[in-house]
């Protein structure tokens, strides 16, 4: 059963219902065949991404550009069951995934993209709809940690699974290659 196709060519269509060889009894059906309208918009990077996939069968395409090579974070804020798929100039970048299942505990948040144009497709399966909130970060973003200076603040994560924690922004730390390095943390496991 297809939950969404497109039809190659303006005509008329037959639909074809059968049942299975072996039922032993009459089975009743229904449906509906309903339009689909996508949602497509350019989203910026570094912020706060939130959307609605609103009728079965939708999909948002939200697009970025890359001008140059670029490290990102991806940072699921909710636990969205909807999935997800990056498409980029190599192709299928991650996904189709659960959005809920593609940042730092299910999956890895951290990619490598090569500059270009992006497509990131929110979607639902089975006619599942909903809201998504979502963040793709870069190094512009991230505050740098200085050495012995001590950093506090508050996990105010809007992730739905409360044993998850994750900090809005990559840190890049500065040192030579081979400094060793050693977090001392304090309060609950970060």
């Amino acid at each position: 059963d297809p939950d969404r196709f497109v039809v190659p060519k303006t005509g008329t269509y037959t639909l074809l219902m059968e049942g299975y060889i072996y039922n032993s009894a009459d089975l009743s059906y229904s449906f509906a065949l309903n339009e689909v309208t996508d949602v497509v918009r350019a989203v910026a990077l570094d912020q706060v991404i939130e959307g609605n996939v609103t009728a079965p069968g939708q999909r948002n395409k939200l697009t970025f550009s890359l001008a140059t090579d670029t490290q990102v974070f991806f940072d699921t804020l909710n636990a969205s069951g909807l999935r997800v798929t990056l498409n980029g100039p190599r192709g299928v970048e991650f996904g189709p995934q659960d959005l809920r299942y593609s940042d730092w505990q299910y999956g890895n948040a951290v990619r490598s993209l090569v500059a270009g144009d992006y497509t990131l497709t929110i979607e639902g399966t089975s006619g599942a709809t909903g809201p998504y909130a979502l963040q793709i970060l870069t190094k512009a973003s991230a505050e740098t940690l200085e050495y012995g200076t001590p950093v506090s603040g508050v996990l105010d994560d809007q992730g739905a699974r409360q044993t998850n924690y994750r900090v809005e922004s990559t840190a890049p730390l500065t040192g030579g290659a081979g400094q060793a390095q050693r977090f001392d943390g304090t309060g609950p496991l970060v």
